[in-house]
């Protein structure tokens, strides 16, 4: 038998509406997300546009759906 990992059951929660586990979701993966970004964006745009700003956005489009 498989066991759902943590994350898994997080999801899973997170589809059933849950928002401890969206909060707890974006506690936890929002720095891995600003991260990226940051490794991702040329010097020049991290100079105009805040990671964080952008992380919040892809949370808005993926909570929301926009």
């Amino acid at each position: 038998m498989v066991q759902a990992s943590e994350f898994d059951c997080l999801i899973a929660d997170v589809a059933a509406g849950s928002e401890d586990a969206i909060w707890e979701l974006a506690d936890t993966y929002t720095p891995y997300i600003i991260r990226a970004i940051r490794l991702s964006m040329p010097q020049k745009l991290r100079r105009r546009f805040d990671s964080e700003d952008i992380a919040q956005a892809l949370w808005t489009s993926i909570l929301v759906g926009h």
